[in-house]
């Protein structure tokens, strides 16, 4: 029986809710941080909250994702996890104490573990089968994130960072109007057995890829969490820090755009490769920058980075996974970017306030290079370089 044919309108809702999702995060991501220092919370506190955020999303994403795969429905997912995380913006923006604060940001944190993992196994689930146009979906996100970085630095520095939740609220609020818009029919693969779960986690690939995921993260979300923090040090305000995040963005467009060529052309794990050293090579230009103007030109590497390696590793593990699992395969990889900020904030925040953030990059480079050599090493030894027409050839 053939699946389900998607129209275009229901592409543009899956587009729809990429591009409110990524306004609403790219607030978060570039602001957030920025936002406690300006309440007059220590380095070592702001690694505390970054870590407890993903600390609870590292337990809760995998139970989503576990109900999910059982329902085989993730609109009403997304629509449960969309309308939590609203209402944990306003608990943090009534928080009136650090332990206030890091309780809401644990509920947050709850909530928003399923959004991404989810609005990517919908997207891939409307091109029915035709993984390689993931980026033409995908780019809608990017778009929605250079809108809000690049147009809220001067609002919030006229009215306040606390208005921050306000306009974030409003992005998950559109998204929650294109969630209740994605097609009826919208199912996913409901799980059987758990041996298609064992299979996927004792694969090698599988394995290598979680390792060298799991110590770039630790160096790239480091990046994301510090580098207003960083920039504000070097004497910056929120203008030149959405600015220099909204440029970098824009740098992730002809990634997204070209997503089809290259995952042609180079196959997703060579991608990944290529992503890693690239993180190297910003993080290098970040220890040495010294004025915050500097993060402009730095941040047109994003693309290269954070684009070439999300679109890859979406890709590469929707292959690999079990159709019945896809959704808990992706939850996994959030996971795991949690456990990497976990593991890693507390320390980045440490050094940046005994050492500063040239050091705190120089660190993250080391980082960048050994995720690259442990890939690296699975390309060359477990096949883990094979497209997926290779293997299913």
């Amino acid at each position: 029986m053939e699946p389900k044919r998607f129209s275009t309108k229901d592409l543009h809702t899956g587009r729809m809710v990429y591009f409110f999702f990524f306004s609403g995060f790219g607030i978060l991501m570039t602001f957030l941080n920025v936002y406690y220092r300006s309440r007059g919370i220590s380095g070592l506190q702001i690694g505390t909250l970054t870590a407890a955020f993903p600390l609870v999303g590292m337990i809760f994403a995998p139970l989503w994702g576990y109900l999910n795969d059982r329902l085989g429905n993730p609109k009403v997912i997304l629509a449960l996890a969309t309308t939590g995380t609203l209402g944990s913006l306003v608990g943090m923006n009534a928080a009136s104490s650090f332990v206030q604060l890091l309780g809401a940001v644990g509920v947050l944190g709850a909530f928003y573990s399923m959004l991404m993992p989810v609005v990517d196994v919908v997207n891939l689930k409307l091109l029915e089968g035709q993984r390689e146009r993931y980026g033409e979906q995908r780019i809608w996100g990017s778009l929605g994130f250079i809108f809000t970085t690049l147009s809220t630095g001067w609002l919030f520095e006229r009215f306040g960072l606390h208005t921050m939740f306000a306009v974030c609220g409003a992005a998950f609020l559109g998204m929650l109007v294109g969630v209740l818009r994605l097609p009826a029919g919208l199912r996913t693969e409901r799980r059987g057995s758990s041996g298609g779960l064992r299979l996927l986690v004792t694969n090698p690939a599988w394995m290598i890829f979680t390792v060298g995921q799991f110590i770039l993260s630790i160096s790239s979300t480091g990046m994301n969490h510090f580098l207003g923090v960083y920039m504000r040090e070097l004497g910056a305000g929120e203008s030149l820090v959405g600015m220099a995040v909204g440029i970098g963005a824009v740098s992730e467009l002809p990634v997204m755009r070209f997503s089809q060529f290259f995952l042609k052309r180079l196959g997703a794990p060579r991608m990944l490769l290529l992503a890693c050293g690239a993180y190297a090579l910003r993080f290098v230009l970040y220890s040495w920058m010294p004025s915050a103007e500097w993060a402009l030109l730095v941040g047109l590497l994003n693309g290269l980075t954070f684009g070439m390696f999300w679109v890859s590793a979406v890709v590469y593990i929707n292959t690999i996974a079990p159709p019945e699992y896809q959704t808990t395969a992706q939850s996994l990889v959030t996971s795991v970017v949690s456990l990497a900020t976990v593991s890693g904030a507390p320390l980045s925040g440490w050094v940046f306030d005994h050492w500063g953030g040239s050091t705190l990059y120089g660190l993250y480079i080391v980082l960048a290079l050994t995720a690259g050599g442990v890939l690296a090493w699975g390309v060359r030894r477990t096949g883990l370089g094979k497209t997926h027409s290779e293997r299913t050839a």
